[in-house]
C-alpha cells in the first residue's frame, strides 16, 4: 500500500512526466475488505491518487500480457514445462494448447 501512495506521490510532482499503470485482479476495496478499518481507510486514500479504469480481459489475455512483460532467459526444458501447463488447463476449460504455450512466452 505504501509503494503505491509513494509511486501516486512521485506521479504527481512530475508533471506529466511519470505516469504509472497497474493491472489489479480486483478493486482496491477488495485487497483491504478483511482489514481493520484503520486499513481499509489508507487503502481508500490510496486508491483516491488512482483513476480506474475498468476493463474486463480473459485468462489467455492475461497471460499473453504478462508473458510479454517478463523477459528471461527460458531454461532449457521451457517449451516442455509451458506445454504441461497448457495441457493442465485445456483440461479444466477449453483453450488452444499451442496458444497458451505461446502465450506463456515459448515459442514452439
Amino acid at each position: 500500500m505504501h509503494l503505491l501512495q509513494d509511486l501516486a506521490e512521485r506521479a504527481t510532482r512530475s508533471k506529466g512526466r511519470l505516469v504509472v499503470i497497474g493491472i489489479l485482479h480486483q478493486s482496491f476495496e477488495q485487497y483491504a475488505a478483511r482489514a481493520a478499518r484503520d486499513a481499509r481507510q489508507e487503502w481508500a486514500k490510496v486508491q483516491g491518487r488512482f483513476q480506474d479504469i475498468a476493463f474486463l480481459s480473459g485468462a489467455d489475455e492475461t497471460v499473453a500480457l504478462l508473458g510479454r512483460a517478463i523477459t528471461a532467459e527460458p531454461p532449457a526444458n521451457a517449451v516442455e514445462r509451458a506445454e504441461l501447463v497448457a495441457e493442465a488447463v485445456a483440461k479444466r476449460r477449453p483453450t488452444e494448447v499451442g496458444v497458451l504455450t505461446k502465450a506463456l512466452g515459448v515459442e514452439l
